[in-house]
């Protein structure tokens, strides 16, 4: 009888960066640009608060390959954001990078308020 192969037991590893994955995330990276520059032509409500959507699709580029792949978009989409329309050059640049996406700042659930005053917490801010 022949030995049992050992190697056809073992499943092999998918790589973690394949052509599918860097395709897919120079779409999200191109998507958020895109995005970016139509929310710079809505209006704004005063000149120095600007609506930002691009993060929208790379938090949506987060759940789809994981945080770091979304630091990468961010990255990638600050990066040439930075050279061809921005004004405010690499400080907006670290500035987009670093600045958090708008549903990461507020927690999914409102904190609840004692029953002393139950009242009153319906009528409390929730975040």
């Amino acid at each position: 009888m022949s030995e049992p192969n050992a190697n056809a037991i073992k499943n092999p590893s998918r790589p973690a960066t394949n052509v599918r994955t860097i395709t897919s995330l120079a779409m999200l990276a191109a998507i958020a640009y895109v995005v970016m520059l139509l929310s710079k032509m809505l209006p704004q409500v005063s000149g120095f608060l600007q609506m930002d959507l691009k993060d929208t699709v790379i938090c949506i580029g987060a759940f789809l390959f994981g945080p770091l792949s979304a630091a990468v978009i961010s990255i990638v989409v600050a990066v040439v954001e930075m050279f061809t329309v921005s004004d405010t050059g690499p400080i907006g640049c670290i500035m987009n990078v670093l600045a958090p996406p708008p549903s990461s700042t507020r927690s999914s659930t409102p904190a609840r308020a004692p029953s002393s005053v139950w009242p009153w917490a319906l009528f409390a801010s929730p975040w």
